[in-house]
């Protein structure tokens, strides 16, 4: 489900498989096929995902469904994923947060590690480094 300010509330509210070790998962791309890609994937691997395709929802979004981490694309419009990402450290510092982008490099993924993510991730990668790094981060949270 790709959520809207209006259905963020009601994300996942069907259920599905169990979470490992109960992770919800936000995640954050505009790109709303791709978005649901990763819902689709992640959801069948067992984890709660919330799928948001604006970045200003993001806080919104954390604060009410409190996931164990959130991923989130760089290129974003109006908020980008480095804002989301400075705006997470200061308000909720232990949250997890996993940075993708299609626009990469060092530089970037340099700025990325210093402003505190646990993970970046280049577009395109294999879904299934992504699953091992969101469970690498429940493993290490419990």
């Amino acid at each position: 489900m790709v959520a809207d300010r209006s259905t963020c509330e009601s994300a996942n509210a069907a259920g599905g498989p169990a979470a490992p070790a109960g992770l919800s998962v936000v995640v954050v791309d505009d790109d709303t096929a791709w978005l649901a890609d990763l819902e689709t994937w992640l959801g069948h691997e067992g984890f709660h995902v919330i799928g948001i395709s604006r970045g200003e929802w993001v806080l919104e979004a954390v604060d009410f469904h409190e996931p164990d981490v959130v991923v989130v694309d760089l290129q974003l419009p109006g908020i980008d994923g480095l804002e989301i990402l400075g705006q997470l450290r200061r308000r909720r510092p232990a949250l997890p947060v996993i940075v993708m982008t299609a626009f990469g490099g060092a530089d970037i993924e340099q700025r990325v590690r210093r402003g505190g993510a646990a993970g970046y991730f280049d577009k395109p990668f294999r879904l299934e480094n992504l699953v091992a790094a969101i469970r690498l981060i429940g493993r290490r949270a419990s």
